[in-house]
């Protein structure tokens, strides 16, 4: 995804990535060129060329000659996850070899986990998800490692499309998860590399799980319908805005 977009192309991608994430197209359908060409008003061209990056993104992939959304079964929810723990505590072990975060380093993610604790007394899901998602990116762009940056920045629309299942579950998955990126935040912030690496293996532990709750016992269905009320709600609110 290096290459250079055009402004066409920066929105194509954007409206057929939302509408992926949010679970409008669900896993498995067909992302129509034409239909899309009609919604968005421009030539299939730079349809075409945004659903390549997207499928090199892992979100579309051919299915039967066709370009489709990629599926969503629970041996990917396994393998993202694990990617997850590889990069993340790769990060860990570089950023504790170049003697820990560097000043201005701490000061960015205890921003940032600042803004992510604010949005737990909302059901802003979308801002929420965006800090939790920039949490865990920052710790890995803080390696300065280009080749581990781009696994993570390849995986991260992957990530973000199984995180948004957790609104699915009757328990709290957000406090929870909170704690648990509050541990990752004090081991990092006291150079404790094992309490780390151990608090980022926990909380990928128990967002697979949670995972794994949603698709095996057959509440796919009712987190799409749910993930798909709340982006209702939050284009209208941006539509007010």
């Amino acid at each position: 995804m290096g290459r250079k977009k055009g402004p066409h192309v920066n929105k194509a991608f954007a409206y057929i990535r939302d509408r992926i994430i949010s679970y409008e197209l669900l896993p498995g359908e067909i992302v129509s060129t034409i239909n899309l060409s009609k919604e968005l008003n421009m030539s299939r061209t730079p349809i075409m060329e945004s659903i390549l990056l997207l499928k090199s993104a892992g979100l579309v992939e051919i299915i039967n000659d066709n370009m489709c959304v990629s599926p969503l079964e629970l041996g990917d929810i396994i393998e993202i996850c694990q990617v997850r723990v590889a990069v993340e505590c790769s990060s860990i072990n570089i950023i504790m070899e170049n003697g820990g975060l560097q000043p201005s380093q701490r000061q960015k993610l205890k921003k940032i986990f600042h803004q992510l604790s604010k949005t737990l007394s909302s059901r802003n899901f979308k801002e929420h998800y965006y800090y939790d998602d920039l949490f865990h990116t920052t710790i890995v762009e803080f390696t300065k490692n280009k080749r581990l940056m781009n696994i993570s920045e390849m995986m991260r629309l992957q990530i973000q499309r199984a995180r948004w299942l957790n609104v699915a579950l009757p328990n709290n998955r957000r406090e929870k998860a909170h704690k648990e990126h509050k541990n990752i935040l004090d081991a990092i912030l006291d150079n404790n590399e094992e309490a780390c690496i151990k608090a980022i293996k926990d909380h990928i532990s128990k967002s697979k799980e949670n995972f794994i709750k949603i698709i095996e016992d057959q509440n796919l269905r009712i987190a799409i319908l749910s993930i798909q009320n709340i982006y209702k709600n939050i284009y209208k609110d941006e539509v007010k805005e």
